[in-house]
């Protein structure tokens, strides 16, 4: 991608009105990667394979364990902005989900891969990952700043917002991501740092 083409993503993306919902991350991505169109975010490097088995997950773990990942997960892996997620967990048909769509799995994981550039990302988690009293849904907030896989550029972007996981009762794997934003996606943009934090 040229730095021409990273430059117009982030001035053009600027002046997109706020919308009167909550965003999330797939929303917001789309909506950026539209300015110079989503294979040029995309195609700039190469995902981390990832595969797991189905005979490899691991069903009906205590619900303090499956936290215990999540947060994990969260601080170490940093998986919002590497992907780096504990698969084992997850149900492979998984759904990650926002207003315009629903994702697969390997979907959001190689698509995560490819747009963000972990090491230049910090992903924080606020407070415990809480559970519902029937242990089907968790939930966490967090805060991040994003740096975008753009070359030359290397935007980072800040914002904060809840993430809200499903547990199948049956099986205890996840089975539904759903992220959303405490910011509008004029606002999430409008954070935007070129080369870099600052």
């Amino acid at each position: 991608v040229s730095y021409f083409l990273s430059y117009a993503l982030l001035t053009s993306a600027l002046n997109l009105p706020s919308p009167t919902h909550h965003p999330s991350r797939m929303q917001f991505l789309q909506k950026a990667a539209s300015t110079v169109g989503f294979a040029a975010l995309t195609n700039v490097a190469s995902p981390i394979p990832s595969f797991a088995a189905e005979n490899s997950k691991r069903k009906n773990l205590p619900l303090a364990d499956v936290i215990d990942i999540v947060k994990h997960d969260m601080t170490d892996r940093q998986f919002l902005a590497t992907g780096q997620l504990t698969r084992d967990i997850w149900d492979e048909s998984a759904a990650f989900v926002d207003e315009i769509d629903t994702y697969v799995l390997e979907k959001w994981v190689t698509g995560t891969q490819k747009l963000f550039v972990g090491s230049g990302s910090d992903v924080r988690l606020l407070g415990n990952v809480e559970s519902s009293a029937d242990e089907t849904e968790l939930k966490f907030r967090f805060e991040e700043e994003l740096m975008f896989n753009i070359p030359l550029v290397l935007p980072v972007v800040y914002l904060s917002g809840t993430v809200f996981l499903t547990r199948d009762p049956n099986t205890g794997l996840l089975t539904k991501y759903v992220e959303k934003w405490d910011q509008s996606v004029s606002e999430v943009l409008k954070s935007a740092k070129t080369f870099g934090k600052k």
